[in-house]
Parts: C-alpha cells; sequence; structure tokens
C-alpha cells in the first residue's frame, strides 16, 4: 500500500524489516521483499544496493527452485549492472535470463533479454550484432502477438538505423513504433517515438519539426507521469533553443529539467540535468552558477559511482 501511494520511505522500513536475517518471514516472502526493496532502491539511485537485493532474491528463488523468479532476478540484475555501465555483467545477466527462458518458453522474458543484449553490443559499437538481436526481438514479439514488444524492437532498430545512417529505414521503424503505440494507447512508447522523430528530423536539418514534436513529447509525458521522459524532452529542448541561441528559454528549460529530476530522486538524470545547466548558464555569462552546478554534478556522480556524459563527443555525435 505505501510503495503504490508513493511513500517509498515508509515502504522500504517495511521491505528491510522482512529482509532481517532474524525475520520470521518465510523464503519466498523473503525474496518478494528482496525483489520490492531493490526496485524501490533502484528508482532512488541506490544502484549497487538495488543490485545486492536483486541477487539476494536470485539465490532464495534458485534454493526454492522457482525458475521464474530466478529469471525475473537475473533480468533486474542486468538492469541494475547496465544503469552503473557494467556491461559485461550485464550482458552475463541477460544471457543467463535468455537461457532460463528459452527452457521455459516465455516469449515476453526472450525478447526483454533479446532487446537488452541489443542494446549492449549496440553501445559497444556491434552494430551488425545488435541489429541481428533487435530483429530477433521483434520477431519473437510478433509472433506471440507482444505489441509492446514489437514497439519497443522497432525504436531500437531504428535508433540503430539513424546512427548508421539510414534514415530511411530509421523513419520506417520509427512510424511502425507510433502507430502501434496509438493503437493501443501505450504512452510510453509513443513518447519514445516522438522523442525518435524528433531526433530523425534534428539530424536531418529540420530543427523546427524537431523541437515541435519534443515539445509535444514533453506535453504527453506530462499528462500521463512518465517523469523520466518528461525530464529527456525537457533536455532536448533546452539544446535546441541553445542551438538557435535563444539562451533566456534554454535556462529556463533545463532549470525545469534540474527540478524535475531532483524532486523524483533520480539521481543519474539530476547530475546530467545539472552539468547541462551548467554549460547552458557559462554560454550566459553566469560563470559562478555554472562552476557550482558543474561541481554538486561530478560530486553526485562520483559518490554513486557513474560517470557524466562526455559533453564534446556528444555535440560531435549530435
Amino acid at each position: 500500500m505505501f510503495g503504490e501511494s508513493g511513500f517509498s520511505r515508509e515502504a522500504q522500513q517495511i521491505l528491510s524489516a522482512i529482509t532481517e536475517e532474524n525475520s520470521s518471514a518465510d523464503d519466498k516472502s523473503k525474496g518478494q521483499a528482496f525483489g520490492s526493496l531493490g526496485n524501490i532502491l533502484q528508482r532512488i539511485g541506490k544502484l549497487k544496493d538495488a543490485e545486492n537485493c536483486y541477487k539476494h532474491k536470485y539465490v532464495l528463488s534458485k534454493q526454492l527452485g522457482d525458475r521464474y523468479e530466478q529469471q525475473r532476478a537475473l533480468g533486474n540484475i542486468g538492469i541494475a549492472a547496465l544503469m552503473q555501465g557494467d556491461l559485461s555483467s550485464a550482458q552475463r545477466s541477460f544471457e543467463s535470463v535468455l537461457q532460463l527462458a528459452s527452457a521455459l518458453n516465455h516469449r515476453d522474458a526472450q525478447q526483454i533479454a533479446l532487446g537488452n543484449l541489443g542494446n549492449i553490443a549496440f553501445s559497444r559499437g556491434e552494430t551488425d550484432k545488435a541489429e541481428k538481436l533487435f530483429l530477433q526481438q521483434k520477431a519473437i514479439s510478433i509472433d506471440s502477438g507482444n505489441i509492446a514488444g514489437l514497439i519497443n524492437a522497432c525504436g531500437a532498430l531504428g535508433v540503430l538505423y539513424l546512427k548508421t545512417g539510414l534514415t530511411d529505414k530509421a523513419e520506417e521503424e520509427f512510424r511502425v513504433q507510433e502507430e502501434e503505440s496509438h493503437r493501443i494507447s501505450a504512452a510510453d512508447g509513443l513518447s519514445n517515438a516522438l522523442g525518435n522523430l524528433a531526433a530523425l528530423y534534428h539530424l536531418n536539418g529540420d530543427r523546427d519539426r524537431s523541437e515541435k514534436l519534443f515539445e509535444e513529447k514533453r506535453v504527453l509525458c506530462r499528462q500521463t507521469g512518465q517523469s523520466l521522459g518528461e525530464q529527456n524532452a525537457l533536455g532536448n529542448l533546452a539544446r535546441l533553443a541553445a542551438e538557435r541561441g535563444d539562451l533566456p528559454s534554454a535556462l529556463s528549460y533545463a532549470q525545469q529539467r534540474t527540478d524535475l529530476t531532483k524532486s523524483i530522486c533520480a539521481v543519474r538524470q539530476y547530475a546530467e540535468a545539472l552539468q547541462q545547466l551548467s554549460e547552458i548558464e557559462t554560454l550566459s555569462g553566469k560563470e559562478n552558477e555554472a562552476g557550482l552546478h558543474r561541481k554538486q554534478a561530478e560530486t553526485i556522480a562520483r559518490q554513486h559511482g557513474f560517470s557524466l556524459p562526455d559533453q564534446t563527443e556528444q555535440k560531435k555525435k549530435d
């Protein structure tokens, strides 16, 4: 009840009590509590603690012989590792998920694992391998009637094609992502599609259309409670405003992004928002504020064990 009502701290206290060594809870209940506690810790950015909770859940599930829960725990371990930039650990976890899911004929878990393995391959520059994995994800999703999986696979393929210069193929995938999201009223898929199409138009030099789509994404995410999607849209709107020389608007968007990520305790995104805010403040001649926000971003990243994006490299990519 606390978790679903937004009282994360109270939920965390109860779950922590259940997972204590001297708790009278049985192993199944402890495993469930470790999983839920891991989810809360992951949401607030305590990724290493979250990963440890998922590992405890995996051990308990293995002792109970519950392969479905083992699979879920391994998937969560993989996500936590991925969020910390540990690609090797994440890959091992998702490969184990894929093996278990195939043995259980759990098609949904298969397509999720394939998508995550594709993301890892793509981040390593292994585009051919990534494309193969995403196409497998797409095929399984179509075969099993999993529209959500199809939406994710199309989005991933579109991004891959966009980054490799195949813009026509990218737009085809993004259009399918958009249409299928409309068809099943998937707000998250639609917001991703809008962002992807906005990135495509920006790459093609149509900044006005790109900005319009990012604004659509921002409004949709605000209306549907997608805070992470909203902060992503705000970040892109800030970048586009800065590119066209509208620094007051860029500062406003960057500040909104910073405030939003802080309010939802999204640690990594908050650090990245502070970094962007400092860069726009530098352009605006606000050196003191820029220096303070830059140091805040670096401190948060160091404390939580992740690296901030290299903005110089990011600009080259853009």
